[in-house]
């Protein structure tokens, strides 16, 4: 892989992981644990399709081979952290 190609799936990885964090404080605004978990999942099957996508526009020479792979980590890396953020936002909530 070529510098230019891994420079961008760090900042994939950057941008995803703040979407991640800021869509669990949002998520865990939800009434329920179980809403929170859904909206978090939601989240990271958007994540994971966008991760693919981009991934796989980038061309031969890119990152379109481990396309599959981007979007089942970032399907992954979504959820656990999306839904730690949102637990945490639960928690802060209810202090207040």
């Amino acid at each position: 892989m070529a510098t230019d190609t891994l420079e961008f799936l760090f900042l994939g990885m950057v941008a995803m992981v703040v979407a991640a964090m800021l869509g669990g404080a949002l998520a865990g605004r939800a009434r329920t644990v179980g809403a929170s978990l859904r909206a978090c999942a939601v989240l990271a099957v958007v994540s994971a399709a966008g991760a693919y996508g981009l991934a796989h526009a980038s061309g031969p020479q890119g990152a379109a081979s481990y396309a599959p792979l981007l979007a089942c980590a970032a399907l992954l890396f979504t959820l656990v952290i999306a839904f730690c953020a949102s637990l945490m936002a639960r928690r802060l909530h209810a202090r207040r």
